[in-house]
């Protein structure tokens, strides 16, 4: 029996949710949040399988969501974006424990990409296509 695959999006840009979406599209559950505090509130009353997290929101630093999920019993991977492409940025991403860095402007194959990453774990994106994006804007 294969697990259902939930994403969480934490970031306060609709654009990036949008991007998910074309990618995925009902292949999984998604959530999204425009706050630090939204974000707290989902991933409180849902286990989400990965997590995207964006380093600079509304409301505070995505690091402090990052940083508290690490202390929770399930441990969900999490992928910090920024637009800060600062070395030290990313060394404190993986330093706090995240599973992978984006910087963005990111391409929906970067996501592609790292969504494949997880696939090993929850067998749900062999029938994805990573031209999504393209044959949606015809």
């Amino acid at each position: 029996m294969t697990q259902e695959l939930s994403l969480l999006i934490v970031d306060d840009e609709k654009t990036v949710l949008d991007s998910f979406y074309i990618l995925i599209g009902n292949k999984c559950v998604l959530y999204y949040a425009a706050t630090l505090k939204e974000g707290y509130e989902i991933a409180k009353t849902v286990d989400v399988s990965l997590l995207f997290v964006d380093v600079n929101l509304p409301d505070g630093n995505g690091f402090d969501l990052l940083e508290w999920m690490s202390t929770r019993q399930k441990k969900a991977p999490i992928v910090i974006m920024t637009a800060d492409p600062h070395p030290i940025t990313r060394e404190k991403a993986f330093r706090y424990g995240a599973f992978n860095y984006i910087s963005k402007p990111f391409s929906i194959d970067t996501i592609y990409s790292i969504l494949q990453k997880i696939d090993p774990l929850f067998q749900v994106f062999d029938a994805i296509n990573p031209n999504r994006l393209e044959q949606a804007s015809e």
